[in-house]
């Protein structure tokens, strides 16, 4: 598969691409335009979760001490966020560099220690040994010109005779996201392609669970240009919002009024 080559920068820190010298949208970002009522109610659970034997503590603690135990209990969701996104980022990132290694373009890494990633890793060697696969392209940066947003892939392959478009999760469950993330990037590659192969790709899935379960594969059932549609709605959405906080917001976040 031929590529028309741009440059395409990534900074991991401020998680911003710069393409051709012009700042892009990613992704992942403009999918989070989208409202996922289901987060209030986990951070919620986790919440209660971290109260749920403290009843003693919370007798005994000082105002000080309860207000303070408060705090920690309304970061608990994002204590849990970071530790489940430190294993899936170690498994990742060794998925990444085992599929590179075939393709000549990585060096292979040492198994982690971390027990959820490990199990992950071994999630995806065991899903890679039921297929014939011939990988083309990992951690593939793609930007579409003519929307201006940019994303990393995480694979493109030929499995079981079919080409591939895919992506690795190893979050707990698989989210509908997947369908417009997917057509976001299916999009920037097929802008980018020479050779017009992407019509016939399929969009897949790999879940790779933590826990040791085997990994879940979803071939994404929904209409490629009804998701493409979709998501280049949302991709207005993000610009509206960028351009409210530049140009009607000062600094405290509230409207400008002349």
């Amino acid at each position: 598969m031929k590529l028309k080559q741009i440059n395409i920068d990534f900074n991991e820190k401020s998680h911003a691409y710069v393409v051709e010298g012009e700042l892009y949208a990613g992704v992942t970002t403009i999918l989070d335009v989208r409202n996922k009522p289901f987060l209030k109610w986990w951070t919620a659970k986790e919440v209660v979760k971290f109260l749920e034997d403290k009843q003693e503590q919370i007798k005994s603690a000082t105002p000080e001490e309860y207000s303070k135990l408060l705090d920690e209990a309304k970061k608990a969701h994002v204590r849990k966020a970071d530790t489940a996104k430190d294993a899936g980022k170690i498994a990742h990132e060794y998925v990444e560099h085992y599929i590179g290694e075939k393709l000549g373009t990585k060096g292979a890494l040492v198994m982690p220690e971390n027990e959820e990633a490990v199990k992950a890793i071994n999630a995806f060697l065991e899903w890679e040994k039921k297929h014939e696969i011939k990988w083309i392209f990992s951690e593939l940066k793609v930007a579409s010109i003519k929307h201006k947003y940019a994303g990393t892939l995480d694979f493109v392959a030929v499995i079981d005779g079919k080409f591939t478009l895919g992506d690795f999760k190893t979050n707990a469950q698989l989210s509908e996201d997947a369908c417009l993330q997917t057509a976001g990037y299916w999009q920037a590659l097929d802008e980018l392609s020479e050779e017009g192969e992407t019509i016939d790709m399929q969009r897949m899935v790999v879940r790779l669970p933590k826990d040791g379960k085997e990994a879940e594969e979803w071939i994404i059932p929904t209409p490629i240009k009804f998701d493409v549609e979709i998501f280049n709605a949302l991709r207005r959405v993000h610009s509206w919002n960028v351009n409210t906080e530049n140009n009607l917001k000062g600094e405290n976040g509230k409207i400008k009024i002349n």
